[in-house]
């Protein structure tokens, strides 16, 4: 490719640490997000496990679903980090690289509430239909999850929309400049 005359070198650099900086954040948000579902997974098998001479289905089938939500948001993070590697080292391949995987963070993030959060509270709603009458949740622990999952949709989306968005549609005219030229 050769290079347009409006492009400058500082700004394909710019880019490229504001790329830099972005695949770090994603690493450290997906080892927070990862850490979290397998605490919480611990965290359900042990009070079940604690529970055992009460033994009832509904905190188990809850516990469950919970395990299977958390294995499916496992795999749609390392998923969505995955790229296929090229051994085409270009300009070129680098910015089909880098905005391959940026669409799929960006879809990560716009999606939360379908692999992510929807699960969750699904797994929190059987707890709470099936739970014995006797043995109520208190509200408050309701109340957190539903605060939890609220503030996570939202800095999930906010990260798409303030810091994903812009960068790729930088990226994507930066493209368009250097493959038309």
């Amino acid at each position: 490719m050769t290079q347009s005359a409006k492009i400058s070198d500082g700004e394909i650099q710019s880019i490229g640490n504001e790329v830099a900086q972005i695949g770090r954040a994603v690493r450290f948000r997906d080892f927070w997000f990862i850490a979290a579902l397998v605490a919480a997974a611990g965290l359900s098998i042990f009070f079940v496990l604690l529970n055992r001479e009460y033994f009832e289905w509904s905190p188990i089938l809850g516990v469950l679903w919970f395990l299977a939500a958390a294995a499916v948001a496992i795999a749609v993070l390392v998923w969505a980090r995955s790229s296929a590697r090229s051994h085409d080292w270009t300009l070129r391949a680098r910015f089909e690289h880098e905005i391959g995987s940026l669409k799929k963070q960006k879809w990560l993030l716009d999606n939360v509430h379908y692999w992510f959060l929807g699960p969750l509270a699904i797994s929190v709603l059987i707890g709470a239909i099936t739970r014995d009458s006797a043995k109520p949740m208190p509200w408050a622990y309701y109340g957190f999850c539903v605060i939890v999952l609220a503030v996570t949709y939202w800095l999930c989306r906010r990260e798409a929309t303030n810091k994903l968005g812009p960068l790729l549609t930088r990226m994507q005219a930066l493209y368009r400049d250097l493959t038309t030229t």
